[in-house]
């Protein structure tokens, strides 16, 4: 099947029937991160992609763009399934397997390189200063954790939906609940459950809201997990 340059081979999260071996040209294989989509690796003849949607029929992983003419071989669901019914089943098996461990490992890669990071982003924040350069806190995350400056972004964009800050189009970041955000590290540093931080924290019976902090505190579990997958 012949492509042309820049044309779509298939898009993240649709549901797969075909793989792809590459006979000529280049492709290149695309993340979606928020509404920014990054190049994560480019194939080359001989290379094959979309085979993990065919062996455990999850969703595309990513999307597929050719950068310059290209010529696939494509092998459908049926031509592949004809192919594993000659190996025994026990092998089959594994490479399901394998290729589940791989989607899970490759999202936990990132969410545990985004949890470590978390707690320096929000005690960075609780510095003096209410308003810090972008700049001057990707440089310190990255010294201290190697996070690029675009999951920073992402982080800040999560951080700034929950309305903990605000960060503005000169790259300015303002902090706009610092009791919030200390309950927040306070929380991720003591490695305790939600409830028990709950109950510990002094703050609860003066300036924090309990139901809010509580919200807030699951809400930010779940955007930190999406976006740990969307990086995947």
């Amino acid at each position: 099947m012949r492509y042309k340059a820049m044309q779509t081979i298939f898009d993240e999260g649709e549901i797969g029937d075909k793989m792809y071996v590459i006979q000529k040209g280049r492709v290149a294989i695309l993340k979606k991160t928020g509404s920014t989509m990054n190049m994560v690796a480019e194939l080359g003849p001989g290379d094959i992609l979309g085979e993990m949607a065919l062996v455990d029929k999850a969703p595309r992983s990513a999307t597929a763009k050719t950068l310059e003419d290209t010529v696939l071989t494509v092998i459908d669901q049926e031509m592949f399934e004809d192919t594993l019914n000659v190996l025994p089943q026990w092998l089959y098996a594994i490479i399901r397997i394998m290729i589940s461990r791989l989607r899970r490992s490759t999202s936990l890669k990132h969410f545990y390189e985004l949890q470590t990071a978390l707690p320096a982003v929000f005690l960075l924040l609780l510095q003096k200063e209410d308003t810090h350069s972008f700049e001057d806190l990707s440089q310190q995350i990255n010294i201290l954790h190697g996070l690029s400056a675009k999951k920073l972004q992402e982080l800040m964009k999560i951080l700034q939906k929950l309305e903990l800050l605000e960060h503005d189009s000169n790259h300015d970041v303002t902090v706009k609940n610092p009791e919030e955000i200390e309950f927040l590290y306070e929380y991720l540093i003591a490695n305790t459950n939600l409830k028990e931080s709950l109950l510990k924290s002094e703050k609860l019976q003066t300036t924090l809201n309990k139901d809010r902090m509580r919200k807030l505190a699951v809400s930010l579990s779940d955007n930190f997990i999406d976006l740990a997958l969307s990086l995947a």
